[in-house]
């Protein structure tokens, strides 16, 4: 239940941008299912399977067992380079 209703208001986003996410809710379904189903390392196969640049880097730095300020600093780093690339279009 959302208690914020400001905070409720900024996370609204279009409808474009709610079809646009379709597909990766359902990439992270399935990860969760496999994950599951099969324990983490099985995502190790599923690897090549996730296109978007943050999401099969956050997976690879768990299954190889990053630090977590290794990969908070490799995710920042992808992140903002993502928006620099989104805001040059």
């Amino acid at each position: 239940m959302i208690r914020d209703l400001a905070l409720a208001t900024k996370a609204t986003c279009s409808l474009e941008d709610q079809e646009s996410l379709v597909p990766l809710v359902l990439q992270l379904k399935k990860l969760t299912e496999v994950a599951s189903k099969q324990g983490l390392l099985a995502l190790e196969n599923e690897l090549t399977n996730i296109k978007d640049p943050f999401l099969n880097l956050g997976y690879s730095s768990l299954l190889t067992k990053w630090s977590p300020k290794t990969s908070k600093t490799s995710l920042t780093l992808i992140s903002t380079t993502m928006n620099q690339t989104e805001e040059n279009y």
